[in-house]
């Protein structure tokens, strides 16, 4: 029969720490019991090295104070007391998720390690130096410059767009979820999901300076920037319009309007196909940086970014394509 835990109602801050404060020795039990199992599978001393703990009691103090003062997305976690049950989910929380997977790779091949070799495996196997927490610092500089020049070539709600719409992939690395966007709740759902991926694609452009001043990059390039780069309205779509960007083109005035559709199309589309040039080939690169910025890039380039920009339909059949194999996961050939 299937334990039944009690429900968490209350996921204020407050509301959890009357919880702790009431039933901390349950809690403490309930965390003792599981991290206590969980250790027994690797060595207790290995285990708590491996996640900076002293003793398991550190390890369920731990978890006490994080579960009062964390920040928790409630609809990618249980809402019952089985949470104090689960330590993968609070070593994650401890080390991020991709920290977790390493150290749990390191344990099991020092479990798995013949006996002799044990001793000899254990520090240098779960330890990780300090590289690991330069590289996250580096990525998280770039990408906080990226959403600054976001911020300052659009409008400050794109950047909680791309932050909403990134919340999974970047808690699973290294940054705890964000606010939502103040029109979210009154979007449907469709809407917050072009919302998102448009934020994602001028990011992306941005991230890798794919942006051009001048006349040199073309006419198209120019309507793009002029269109999706500027300063903007703070109400969806967040973009310029039309009449804005005609009287930013130096022939703006010559253009009709379908003329000018097209060069949006245009532009976008060719700013994907830079995009998705980009996208490494092969398998996975190892270093961290490298693998989140490919894993960002990918879930930058999907069917609902050519919805956001009126690219899906037939429009651009080829770019459409490109798109599809992308998101089966197939090496892609870059285009001539």
């Amino acid at each position: 029969m299937t334990q039944q835990f009690p429900d968490i109602d209350d996921w204020s801050r407050e509301g959890r720490a009357a919880l702790v404060h009431a039933r901390r020795q349950v809690l403490r039990e309930m965390l003792y019991e599981s991290f206590e199992h969980f250790a027994e599978q690797y060595g207790e001393r290995p285990f708590l090295d491996a996640f900076r703990f002293e003793t398991l009691d550190d390890a369920v103090d731990w978890c006490l104070e994080r579960f009062v003062t964390g920040q928790f997305d409630g609809t990618r976690m249980t809402k019952t007391w089985k949470i104090f049950t689960q330590p993968r989910f609070w070593l994650a929380q401890r080390e991020s998720l991709l920290g977790f997977q390493r150290k749990m790779e390191a344990l099991e091949r020092l479990r798995r390690a013949p006996s002799g070799e044990r001793l000899v495996a254990t520090a240098a196997s779960t330890s990780v130096g300090p590289s690991e927490a330069a590289e996250v610092s580096r990525l998280s500089s770039r990408l906080t410059a990226t959403l600054r020049l976001l911020r300052d070539r659009t409008h400050a709600a794109l950047v909680l767009w791309w932050l909403n719409a990134t919340d999974s992939l970047r808690e699973s690395w290294f940054d705890p979820p964000v606010e939502k966007p103040v029109e979210h709740d009154r979007m449907s759902k469709k809407a917050r999901s072009l919302a998102g991926h448009d934020a994602l694609f001028r990011f992306q452009c941005l991230h890798r300076a794919l942006v051009h001043e001048g006349g040199d990059a073309g006419a198209a390039h120019a309507v793009v920037r002029e269109w999706l780069f500027k300063p903007c309205p703070g109400t969806p779509p967040y973009r310029r319009a039309d009449a804005e960007v005609l009287a930013s083109l130096e022939d703006g005035s010559t253009l009709r309007t379908r003329a000018l559709q097209a060069l949006k199309r245009e532009g976008v589309a060719a700013l994907l196909d830079e995009l998705i040039n980009a996208v490494p080939a092969g398998l996975e690169p190892a270093d961290l940086e490298a693998a989140f910025e490919a894993r960002l890039l990918e879930c930058s380039l999907t069917k609902t970014t050519l919805t956001a920009f009126n690219l899906d339909e037939g429009a651009m059949p080829a770019l459409s394509q490109r798109i599809e194999v992308l998101s089966q996961g197939m090496p892609l050939r870059s285009e001539p």
